[in-house]
């Protein structure tokens, strides 16, 4: 569906101009014109040249069936009440699930108040934030512990995940497994609509769906765009836009229009040509190791935005040496929690191996409250350094065998 049809159905309001984050840059905006300018007489396929496209368009949007139930559990005013929204923060589709949700309850009504309460997992510092509050949870991967202190709290709650550990038997949760939450977080807010082509594209990135209508890079070279631009930016600027609205409003530019979805995957390209060199030259460092029973390639490195691609890369480099691994491990040490974080990631291709169960298990083991969770084939987990455990214990001992 265009932009046009989109625009016309949702009644969205012209309201604000999408920027980069370098503020010190006078220049920035005029960048951002001058590209997309130049692109605009150029013709960049959103979708693949496959003739059979629109059956797998449709057969996409046929997948939502669970949502779009979950969804008429759900009055207008239920919808309307919300009045805070609580997402993953340095995510893409958390972000995005938070874009849609905001726009939506500012289309509806452009003056109300909305509370916006970036967060990670494994957080609940919101808990005096949202007393009496109507709450909308998405992408946050809160366990069953949390889950209930949040519905204790609140006034009313709305939960949108895709992750196993978001598993509480509540009718006001939804934990899907085929898309990723701003897919779902679209469909719930408008059933009747075409998915955006931006939305398409983050839910193949982050659900690792390889959808065959769309160009594969393009999705990568999404996700690394708006993860440097927006969701893993650490400036001032950034961080108030994160607080005030002004985020969601630009990620909402880009979900209806397909020209500034064209720059970001323009610009995304440079992004990942520069990532391309810098992961080979980290991942050629990665040694093989015995971890929890499987054979590994483990590399202390743990970095922002470049950690899954230096974990891949390490996968194809043991491949090609003859020394085939399971997955591989990245860990580091983080002053700030006091504790190591632990990524453990596949080729995305395995399916006897579940990398999220295992990041849950380990993080319970630990037991350091951030814990563990992950997808099929990227898990997390965070690795207490104390009296009891360090790291090198991962490596040592097989936790996993009497779990």
């Amino acid at each position: 569906m265009s932009k046009n049809v989109l625009t016309k159905n949702l009644n969205i309001p012209k309201n604000v101009s999408t920027n980069n984050n370098n503020s010190n840059l006078n220049a920035s905006l005029n960048f951002n014109k001058f590209l997309t300018n130049a692109l605009k007489d150029k013709e960049l396929k959103l979708k693949g040249e496959k003739n059979n496209n629109i059956k797998f368009f449709k057969n996409y949007e046929n997948s939502f069936d669970d949502i779009i139930s979950f969804s008429k559990k759900f009055t207008k005013k239920d919808l309307t009440d919300i009045d805070t929204i609580i997402f993953h923060d340095e995510n893409n589709d958390g972000f995005f699930s938070a874009s849609i949700a905001y726009n939506y309850l500012k289309i509806q009504s452009p003056n109300r108040d909305i509370q916006i309460i970036p967060e990670k997992p494994g957080k609940l510092t919101f808990l005096d934030k949202i007393k009496d509050r109507n709450i909308i949870i998405l992408d946050l991967s809160l366990n069953e512990m949390f889950l209930k202190k949040v519905i204790s709290v609140a006034k009313s709650y709305i939960v949108i995940d895709d992750h196993s550990a978001t598993l509480l038997n509540d009718k006001n949760i939804f934990n899907g497994k085929s898309h990723s939450a701003c897919g779902y977080t679209w469909k719930f807010f408008y059933p009747k609509l075409d998915i955006p082509n931006t939305i398409v594209y983050i839910d193949s990135s982050d659900g690792k769906l390889f959808l065959n209508f769309i160009p594969k890079s393009f999705t990568t070279l999404l996700a690394q765009s708006t993860g440097i631009r927006y969701t893993h930016a650490k400036s001032k600027l950034i961080g108030e836009k994160k607080r005030n609205g002004e985020l969601l409003k630009e990620l909402w530019e880009i979900i209806m229009d397909d020209s500034k979805l064209k720059l970001l995957i323009l610009v995304g390209y440079y992004y990942h040509e520069f990532s391309e060199n810098l992961k080979e030259q980290i991942a050629i460092n990665a040694v093989p190791s015995k971890f929890q029973g499987y054979n590994v390639g483990l590399l202390n490195f743990n970095s922002p935005a470049i950690t899954k691609a230096v974990a891949r890369q390490i996968i194809t480099n043991f491949k090609n040496r003859g020394m085939p691994i399971d997955f591989a491990v990245c860990w580091g040490y983080e002053h700030i929690n006091n504790c190591y974080r632990i990524q453990i990631m596949d080729d995305h291709k395995q399916t006897n191996i579940h990398m999220g169960n295992i990041a849950q298990k380990l993080g319970a083991i630990g037991g350091h409250p951030k814990g563990g969770n992950g997808h099929p084939h990227v898990g997390n987990f965070y690795w207490p350094r104390n009296d009891k455990y360090d790291i090198w214990d991962l490596f040592k001992n097989d936790y996993l065998r009497s779990f």
